[in-house]
């Protein structure tokens, strides 16, 4: 505005290219030139400068500022409000009953709040994890297992593949992930899916019909991305062991001489009826329930190197680095977020649908990043090193 006005243009014109007013224009005019005439040695820039203003006292002190934040991150039951979590309606109520204010609104205590970034309506979850001496040496494990797996080259086959032997494949060691995912819920929307039109989203009914739950037990071979799987009604430790027997039975019939299992430190992972099921697979005496009378004893068992099956668990709330993890996002994502289900057996149907079409176009192995974790070393990983196709 003022290099225009120097140069000779009118006022009106400086205003409208600006969008600015005509008192704007010439405020700045006449406030451009007193300066440079009082003080006409300055830089430029401090004629351009803005006047200061002291502006309006502010309504509250700093006092009583600090009051409403020492207030608002406050639990609201230690001044009688019988609430979760503050909101500014209730903290204004209560500071001015207090008497840290003699009025305050609720839009007064919201700008408060957000110049302090304070958010009482938000909340993220966390775990306090407990301390775990193993936690280090368990998580490098997983993580050197699964990457030895996966770069090794291996691709071997689950038994669900036709003929892997016609195939010359015939692999030694195998590394699976087993996990199971409960309260599937078969939910059917009452109203049929809209389709979607140019502009407009598909539409799902919001309102559904409950018709029970499945438990899915799953198995993955990470070294190809393969699944295995069944549906079953519950999860007790009779049916995780009994899938388990099927499951790594025919792993063994296939030529498999040695696996590892990775699965989390759930009580039904550490039963009795999971130690009897790898003794008897691996030809071994059935321990004596007195000798393994706790999870401890019989985790110890289950993750003996001398057995051709053995176990190794993730550590305690680290259950996302196994590895069947990943694949259960998928199946949730591609199917049961948005599927409708009249039944549970048309549920389970379903699943064993998508598990067979996830096989035969969708199958690969995961990528895993190497990493140690903390100074630890990983355990003796030789089940799945030097696997041979």
């Amino acid at each position: 505005m003022v290099l225009a006005l120097e140069q000779g243009q009118s006022i009106r014109s400086v205003a409208q290219r600006q969008g600015q007013s005509k008192d704007t224009v010439r405020v700045w005019r006449d406030r451009f030139r007193s300066r440079r005439a009082e003080e006409p040695d300055c830089p430029v820039k401090d004629y351009l400068c803005d006047n200061g203003r002291d502006g309006r006292t502010p309504e509250f002190s700093e006092e009583q500022v600090v009051q409403l934040m020492s207030l608002a991150t406050a639990d609201p039951e230690t001044q009688g409000v019988p609430h979760s979590h503050w909101s500014c309606r209730e903290l204004a109520r209560v500071a001015v009953e207090l008497g840290h204010f003699s009025h305050l609104s609720k839009s007064h205590v919201q700008r408060l709040l957000n110049k302090d970034d304070l958010k009482p309506h938000k909340v993220q979850m966390w775990l306090g994890r407990k301390d775990d001496p193993d936690y280090d040496e368990r998580a490098t494990t997983v993580t050197q297992l699964c990457c030895d797996a996966t770069e090794s080259g291996s691709h071997s086959v689950l038994p669900a593949d036709p003929e892997p032997q016609a195939a010359g494949e015939s692999v030694k060691h195998a590394l699976v992930s087993f996990d199971e995912k409960t309260g599937i819920q078969a939910l059917e929307r009452i109203a049929p899916d809209r389709p979607m039109k140019k502009g407009m989203p598909a539409k799902l009914e919001y309102e559904y019909r409950r018709h029970g739950t499945m438990t899915l037990h799953g198995l993955m071979h990470v070294n190809t991305g393969r699944i295995n799987g069944f549906c079953l009604p519950q999860r007790t430790n009779e049916d995780t062991a009994m899938t388990l027997r099927v499951l790594l039975g025919l792993l063994l019939m296939q030529g498999y001489q040695r696996i590892t299992v990775i699965m989390d430190q759930l009580n039904t992972h550490m039963s009795m009826d999971m130690v009897r099921m790898v003794a008897e697979l691996c030809g071994v005496p059935v321990p004596d329930d007195n000798e393994l009378d706790s999870r401890y004893k019989r985790r110890a068992f289950l993750e003996s190197e001398d057995h051709r099956i053995r176990f190794q668990f993730t550590p305690r709330h680290a259950s996302w680095l196994n590895p069947i993890e990943k694949w259960f996002s998928i199946l949730v994502r591609r199917l049961l977020r948005r599927g409708s289900f009249t039944s549970t057996q048309q549920l389970a149907t379903r699943i064993t649908e998508f598990i067979d079409y996830y096989n035969r176009h969708l199958a690969h192995p995961y990528r895993y990043r190497r990493r140690t974790y903390g100074n630890s070393t990983p355990r003796n990983c030789s089940p799945v090193q030097g696997a041979e196709t």
